[in-house]
């Protein structure tokens, strides 16, 4: 779990606050949803991100993300079996970061199991050896917008976001993605 100084966890505590009484009028506000996935998980609160996660998959059943994020909630709470049952799904759907998914740390629980590393080995044996990240650019609908956009090992750095090839910008990351991959997808 990441180490929190007491300003931050102020801080998440009241967007905690601000997200679980906006969705009171509106439980079935996505961005709110993902944002206070996200604050529940940084806070330490993995149940409860859980069930936002699990929320998610069921308001957006072909995200990507949405299923990625509920593999590392099932993985910070222990839960192997399903963490894997959602990984794949969440391949299935497009999510095919290899690279980032070695390093994930919500992900270090099942990157012991050999089952996610048979999963890894066949994704990498399927790329010809490829693990530089691969990210699915969505619409909110679950469609696909800009098909796949290759990322270089180096930072992540890729050569056109989809706003500047005219499409729209994804609003979607996972949890654990770096402030730099978030700049890159965020409106």
């Amino acid at each position: 779990m990441e180490k929190l100084n007491k300003k931050e966890i102020e801080g998440l505590d009241f967007e905690i606050s601000f997200y679980e009484n906006l969705l009171k009028d509106k439980p079935d506000f996505v961005n709110a949803l993902i944002l206070l996935g996200e604050a529940y998980t940084r806070r330490g609160f993995y149940e409860k991100g859980l069930a936002v996660d699990k929320q998610l998959v069921k308001l957006l059943p072909h995200d990507a993300i949405a299923n990625y994020n509920l593999a590392c909630s099932y993985s910070l709470i222990g839960d192997i079996g399903s963490s894997l049952k959602a990984i794949k799904i969440a391949i299935k759907k497009g999510y095919s970061d290899i690279d980032f998914m070695q390093k994930d740390p919500d992900l270090e629980t099942i990157r012991k199991d050999s089952r996610f590393k048979k999963l890894v080995d066949k994704l990498i044996k399927e790329r010809g050896g490829d693990v530089d990240g691969i990210w699915l650019i969505q619409e909110e609908d679950g469609e696909k917008a800009n098909k796949k956009e290759s990322f270089s090992k180096e930072g992540y750095k890729k050569t056109k976001t989809p706003k500047e090839k005219g499409g729209k910008k994804n609003t979607k990351t996972c949890r654990s993605c770096s402030k730099e991959q978030k700049d890159r997808f965020s409106v």
